[in-house]
């Protein structure tokens, strides 16, 4: 039950940090956006809004897009565990039940 426990800690982790990336990202793109916008109204003009805008989908779209596939591992992770314990024969329902964090 221990191996299954820990691995089940495993993919939790993994899907946390898949949207720690994700948030991470967004805000990121927000901030880099905002800059864009204040520079806007110096000498620099279009010039700035344009490379701010630029550089926040680069990094927020970038940093979402590159969480996809952490999320996907972890997600793939989870139901392999999920057939792994439901298949395992020396375990009783209710342990199933409470390694799946299901009671």
């Amino acid at each position: 039950m221990t191996r299954y426990s820990n691995a089940y800690r495993v993919a939790k982790a993994i899907t946390t940090m898949a949207e720690a990336v994700k948030i991470i990202a967004i805000v990121a793109g927000v901030i880099l956006f905002l800059v864009g916008m204040s520079g806007a109204s110096s000498m620099m003009g279009a010039a700035s809004l344009v490379l701010g805008v630029i550089a926040a989908v680069i990094v927020g779209g970038g940093g979402f897009i590159l969480s996809v596939p952490i999320s996907a591992q972890g997600q793939v992770l989870k139901a392999t565990l999920d057939t792994a314990v439901n298949s395992c024969p020396f375990l009783q329902n209710e342990q199933r039940a409470e390694i799946m964090h299901l009671i």
